[in-house]
């Protein structure tokens, strides 16, 4: 089973990936705060991982960075799940190795079939 971390400051949109990734699937693990999803990422290999930039304490493009630094999940797809859509974070993130931006709100369906593109390829 292909394992997927949301990382996300709003409890609804957990809830609604979790929901949707889980009946595709997926084992879908949440985390609400960016400094226990870094504590994830150094303990555990994931297949994907969801990423919202805005949140408090640490941003998503911080969390970013220290991802592509950890031996377990460098080579982890990362698709940024954000309100953001001004050009400098969609640079900024791609840059820093983001695969894909999605912008909130987001089409479910759209998040799905993008996923299961990125989860299918080799890490």
């Amino acid at each position: 089973m292909k394992k997927i971390l949301a990382v996300d400051d709003t409890e609804i949109i957990l809830e609604l990936l979790k929901l949707h990734l889980d009946k595709e699937g997926y084992d879908v693990q949440t985390c609400d705060n960016p400094e226990n999803a870094m504590q994830l990422v150094t303990d555990e290999s994931f297949d994907l991982i969801l990423l919202d930039i805005m949140m408090p304490g640490t941003n998503g493009l911080d969390v970013l960075k220290f991802i592509k630094q950890q031996e377990k999940n460098r080579f982890t797809p990362v698709v940024m799940l954000t309100a953001r859509d001004d050009m400098n974070s969609i640079r900024d993130c791609l840059t820093n190795g983001a695969l894909e931006y999605m912008t909130k709100p987001f089409n479910i369906v759209s998040v799905k079939k993008r996923i299961a593109q990125l989860i299918t390829q080799d890490k």
